[in-house]
């Protein structure tokens, strides 16, 4: 006899930057906001001169790579705020869904299930 299982949600800690990245770019409003990373993204992922340790630096990569994935399939906004000298503020904003499907994703994402709302990125009024 097979019993039903209860799935519960992961804590925040659980999760990757790159799983809450893509749930929220999935299951988000259109309009919701996700600072992504703040910095200079292409001296930060470069393994040379990144000063990022290598977990922190391939955590940045997969969530940055999805940003593009998810841009190119038309789900997302891609937005940079320039703060000063080398120093950039990374959005994605979820694009207004169509009327047409957007374009499939080259790859598939690998998600968490069901996972909490507060594991998401903060939402545009909470960004400083």
């Amino acid at each position: 006899m097979n019993a039903l299982l209860e799935a519960t949600a992961p804590e925040p800690a659980d999760l990757t930057p790159a799983d809450a990245f893509a749930a929220w770019a999935l299951y988000g409003r259109p309009g919701d906001v996700c600072a992504y990373h703040h910095g200079l993204l292409v001296v930060d992922r470069d393994p040379v001169v990144s000063k990022l340790s290598a977990p922190a630096r391939h955590a940045l990569t997969a969530v940055a790579d999805l940003a593009v994935a998810f841009a190119a399939a038309g789900r997302v906004l891609l937005v940079q705020e320039r703060l000063g000298s080398g120093v950039f503020r990374y959005f994605a904003v979820i694009a207004a869904r169509q009327k047409h499907a957007a374009k499939p994703m080259s790859r598939p994402i690998v998600l968490i299930p069901q996972i909490c709302s507060r594991a998401m990125p903060v939402a545009a009024e909470d960004l400083p």
